[in-house]
């Protein structure tokens, strides 16, 4: 593995910059990292001092496996990689929300697919039949595919103010599952209010 174009800066319990380094390429050798082609500044109050040097072993946390995986999108990455992911980011103290906004949806997808089926097979036998089989099939067509790519959208927006992965990736099924209880209670009451009436034309005649 190798990195491309790194830089390091440290700084003192006061917070002020005392070393900055770029290093052109680092490479992962004997279960570390070495850094090559050093340029580096130690700063302090009155001076600064600057060198070079041909290579720096460089002792940190992390990870070359994460390395493999970054160019991957988190969606196509397999669980147990996004999962180790999630884990070594929290480990390092570094923002991993989106990763596990990406698991909680993952966990979470085969009772979207559920719900969408749920709801295309209401909205197919709603209300009336024969004629508009047709449009039932359009209607469903239309509200499943927008609540999938709605999702997304929803998702990302609770994320970004601040609320957690989990609540962000379940609020929308949270939203379909109400949906989809009204337009079952919809279609029930339809349906017995039609059976009152022609049995009340049966009774008439």
């Amino acid at each position: 593995e190798t990195l491309q174009d790194v830089y390091r800066y440290k700084v003192n319990s006061d917070g002020m910059l005392t070393r900055a380094e770029y290093a052109k390429t680092g490479t992962y050798v004997d279960d570390d990292w070495v850094l090559h082609d050093v340029s580096w500044s130690n700063i302090s109050t009155n001076k600064i001092d600057s060198g070079f040097s041909d290579a720096v072993p460089w002792s940190t946390m992390l990870d070359r496996k994460l390395l493999n995986n970054s160019s991957t999108s988190p969606a196509r990455q397999p669980l147990w990689v996004l999962i180790h992911s999630v884990m070594h980011s929290a480990k390092l103290g570094l923002q991993s929300a989106n990763d596990s906004l990406v698991f909680w949806q993952r966990i979470l997808q085969p009772f979207v697919c559920l719900l969408m089926l749920a709801i295309a097979v209401i909205i197919f036998f709603d209300f009336e039949r024969g004629e508009r089989y047709g449009i039932n099939i359009i209607k469903a067509l239309s509200l499943g595919l927008g609540f999938y790519f709605s999702r997304e959208s929803i998702s990302a927006l609770f994320l970004r103010y601040g609320f957690s992965p989990l609540f962000s990736a379940a609020l929308p099924l949270t939203i379909g599952i109400v949906l989809c209880v009204l337009l079952l209670t919809a279609y029930l009451q339809e349906n017995i209010l039609r059976r009152l009436i022609v049995s009340l034309k049966l009774r008439n005649s």
